[in-house]
């Protein structure tokens, strides 16, 4: 034999052959344990984030100013809502495809619906049209108003306030805030302890209430964020 016919018989004798395509039930088990996995890393992450949430609330009632009192659930419905109607779709989805696979194969079982898919989704689906209706200029009008009324005032603790709602706001709308992800709850968090914190820095003059999207956003996201954080700490 050739020299070189040899180097390459040789050579593709070593070659280890194609491995075997994976079953349908292997393929399916391996789905199954990344999304394990996912979950618990999800879940590891919602418990630290929900501790977060609750010591923003309890400062949030603190304040000398306007955030005490009755939480609103309405955020909170929708978002229930939403996972609901994913959940839903998803179990009918994983219905039909066991009815195609029983065709071929009598002991094939029922898929069980992600929870944590259908939460994440519908989470991010219903911010993305919550965050188009919200009025993200309501501090910076506020502010404006404020230096209408009072043009002979360089600097007071009114306008201190002022200044950091309008500062919250553009950071929850330009700088990845928001209650569509873990990932934007905990920026959210991170721009309502800043907020509380000139809250409590400067005294009430009477005159710069906090403003109704500051208010919904605390009073209606702090509850999303929590109780998001408690479904995804229940998935099974």
């Amino acid at each position: 034999m050739h020299p070189m016919r040899h180097l390459i018989s040789v050579t593709e004798a070593k070659r280890p052959g194609k491995p075997a395509p994976m079953s349908h039930g292997d393929l399916l088990r391996q789905e199954q344990e990344r999304q394990a996995n996912l979950l618990v890393t999800a879940k590891q992450a919602v418990t630290a984030l929900k501790a977060r949430a609750m010591q923003i609330a309890t400062a949030s009632q603190r304040s000398e100013f306007d955030l005490r009192g009755a939480w609103n659930q309405e955020w909170v419905i929708e978002v229930r809502a939403a996972i609901k109607a994913n959940t839903a779709r998803d179990t009918a989805s994983n219905q039909e495809e066991l009815a195609y696979e029983r065709e071929t194969n009598p002991d094939a079982t029922l898929h069980p619906v992600n929870l944590l898919s259908c939460a994440e989704e519908a989470l991010s689906g219903w911010w993305d049209d919550k965050k188009d209706r919200i009025d993200w200029s309501d501090a910076r009008y506020n502010l404006e108003r404020y230096f209408d009324a009072h043009n002979q005032t360089e600097m007071s603790d009114d306008i201190s306030r002022l200044q950091a709602e309008d500062e919250m706001l553009k950071h929850l709308k330009y700088l990845g805030g928001g209650f569509g992800s873990i990932a934007e709850m905990e920026k959210t968090l991170d721009a309502f302890h800043s907020y509380l914190e000139d809250l409590n820095r400067y005294s009430d003059g009477g005159w710069s209430p906090i403003g109704t999207t500051s208010f919904d956003l605390f009073k209606k996201g702090i509850p999303v964020i929590v109780a998001y954080c408690k479904l995804i700490e229940s998935a099974p």
